[in-house]
C-alpha cells in the first residue's frame, strides 16, 4: 500500500461529491455548509490527501482562496474567518502542493 488508510478513490469520491452538490445548490447560505463540509472532510483526512497528489493541493487552494474572494463581497465574516482557519490547518498540504512547481 501508499501508505495511505484513505484511498485515494475514498478521498476524491468525497471531495467530488462535494463540489458536485455545491454546484447544484441554489443560495449562497446552502453552499456556505457545503463549502464547510467540505473543507472539514479535508482538513480531517489531511495527513491522508498527499494520496491525490500535489496538482490536488493547489486545486483544494485554489478553490479555497476564490471562496474566500467571492465571500470578500459579502458580510459574512464568520464564513471568511472559517475559511482563513481551513488555509492556517492546510497550510503544510498547500505548501507541500506548491512545491511540485520548484
Amino acid at each position: 500500500m501508499n501508505g495511505c488508510t484513505v484511498s485515494k478513490q475514498e478521498l476524491m469520491q468525497h471531495i467530488n461529491q462535494g463540489l458536485t452538490n455545491l454546484k447544484q445548490i441554489q443560495g449562497c447560505e446552502y453552499k456556505k455548509y457545503i463549502i464547510y463540509a467540505i473543507f472539514d472532510y479535508i482538513c480531517k483526512n489531511r495527513e491522508h490527501m498527499h494520496c491525490i497528489g500535489k496538482q490536488m493541493a493547489e486545486v483544494i487552494e485554489y478553490t479555497l482562496n476564490k471562496f474566500i474572494e467571492d465571500m470578500n463581497r459579502e458580510t459574512d465574516s464568520y464564513f471568511r474567518q472559517k475559511c482563513n482557519c481551513y488555509k492556517i490547518i492546510l497550510k503544510d498540504y498547500f505548501e507541500w502542493g506548491a512545491s511540485a512547481k520548484q
